[in-house]
C-alpha cells in the first residue's frame, strides 16, 4: 500500500561509515560470526522523483539488525540488536557501512528512513528482510523500500448539507516528497453520528447528513495513523407552509370510500419543497373522523372536521389542513 522505492541497503563488503549503536552490550558474543556490509544511495535535491529512489526528503537511514523472526513492522526487535545510522552527505550519493560480530545464521534486518540527520521522529520510508550470515564471511542482500504516508488530504475541508443529503469524500495519502502513496488504506469516522454518518469503501466514503449541528469526518491512514478531517455542518430549512393533498374530501359511513390516505408537503419561504420535514397528524373532531400517524383518515360519524398536518424541521414548523365531510 506504499510507493515502492529502490534498493535501500545493498549488503556488500564495505568500509565502516556512520554511527554504530549497540544494544544489550553492543551485540552478541558467538564463536561463529560474520559481517553485513551496508550501502545506501541517497537521492540529491535535483533528482527527478522516481520509484527507483528513496524519498528525496530522506536525510538518514537507520538499519537495525537482530534475531531472525524479530521483525513485525517498524517495531523494536526483541533480544540483541546492532544498529548503524547512515547519514546523507551534502548533495546526496552513496554511503556505506559494515556491521561485524553478527551471529552466523539467519538474522532480521530493518531499514528506516528519516527526514533528519539524527534518525529520529516519523519514519518516511522503510524496508525489512531476512538474510543468512555466513560464518567468517560477509552477507549480501537487497532491501526494497516502501515510502510511508506523511500526510493525508481530503477532497473537501468543509461542507454544508441539509438532512438526508449526502456527498462523496476521497482521501489521498502523500509521501515525504508529496508523491501519491498508491493503495493506502483508511479508517473513516464521524465524531457525531447524530449529525452525519459515514459509510466507507477506502479511500472513498459517503457522508450522509442526519440532523442539525456540526461534526468532523476524519480519514486515518492505517499504517502511520496520519489523518485529515472535514468539518460538516448540517442545517435544516424552516417550514413556512404546508399543503395537505387533497385539501378536502368526502367519506361515507356505509359506502365507499370510508377511509382515504392523505399526504402533505412542506415548503420553505421560497416555496421550495423540504423533503426531510416530519409530519404530525391530528383531527379536531375524532367523533367524525380519525387520522393515524401515516395520514390515513377514517370515517367515524356524520359531520364535518379538520385534519391538520404539522410539518416541522429543527428550524421551524407550519400547519396545513384538509376539510373532511362524513355522510
Amino acid at each position: 500500500m506504499k510507493r515502492i522505492g529502490t534498493v535501500v541497503c545493498i549488503f556488500l563488503g564495505a568500509a565502516l561509515v556512520g554511527m554504530h549503536v549497540g544494544c544489550g552490550g553492543g551485540g552478541p558474543s558467538s564463536e561463529a560470526t560474520g559481517s553485513l556490509g551496508l550501502t545506501v544511495v541517497f537521492p540529491s535535491a535535483t533528482d527527478a522523483p522516481t520509484p527507483q529512489l528513496l524519498p528525496k526528503a530522506t536525510e538518514s537511514v537507520l538499519v537495525t539488525i537482530g534475531p531472525s523472526g524479530g521483525l513485525a513492522g517498524a517495531v523494536t526487535m526483541p533480544g540483541w540488536q546492532q544498529r548503524v545510522l547512515l547519514q546523507k552527505p551534502p548533495g546526496g550519493g552513496s554511503v556505506s557501512g559494515t556491521v561485524g560480530n553478527i551471529p552466523a545464521g539467519w538474522v532480521s534486518v530493518l531499514a528506516e528512513a528519516f527526514p533528519n540527520q539524527q534518525g529520529t521522529g516519523d519514519v518516511i520510508a522503510w524496508a525489512q528482510t531476512k538474510v543468512e550470515v555466513p560464518a567468517g564471511g560477509t552477507a549480501t542482500a537487497h532491501l526494497v523500500t516502501e515510502a510511508l504516508t506523511t500526510a493525508v488530504e481530503l477532497n473537501v475541508s468543509e461542507i454544508a448539507l441539509e438532512p438526508e443529503q449526502f456527498d462523496a469524500f476521497i482521501a489521498t495519502a502523500k509521501d515525504a516528497d508529496g508523491g501519491l502513496v498508491i493503495g493506502a488504506d483508511f479508517i473513516w469516522d464521524s465524531n457525531d453520528p447524530a449529525v452525519a454518518t459515514v459509510a466507507a469503501l477506502s479511500p472513498l466514503a459517503t457522508v450522509t447528513a442526519v440532523g442539525d449541528g456540526t461534526c468532523t469526518v476524519t480519514a486515518t491512514e492505517t499504517i502511520t495513523g496520519k489523518s485529515a478531517g472535514c468539518l460538516v455542518t448540517v442545517e435544516s430549512r424552516a417550514v413556512v407552509t404546508v399543503e395537505v393533498i387533497p385539501p378536502e374530501l368526502t367519506l361515507y359511513l356505509f359506502d365507499v370510500p370510508s377511509e382515504l390516505l392523505v399526504s402533505a408537503m412542506a415548503f420553505d419561504e421560497s416555496r421550495a419543497p423540504i423533503p426531510y420535514a416530519e409530519f404530525a397528524w391530528d383531527s379536531d373532531e375524532s367523533a367524525v373522523a380519525t387520522v393515524d400517524p401515516g395520514g390515513l383518515v377514517q370515517a367515524v360519524g356524520q359531520g364535518l372536521c379538520l385534519i391538520t398536518a404539522t410539518g416541522s424541521t429543527a428550524a421551524g414548523s407550519a400547519k396545513g389542513t384538509c376539510a373532511v365531510t362524513v355522510r
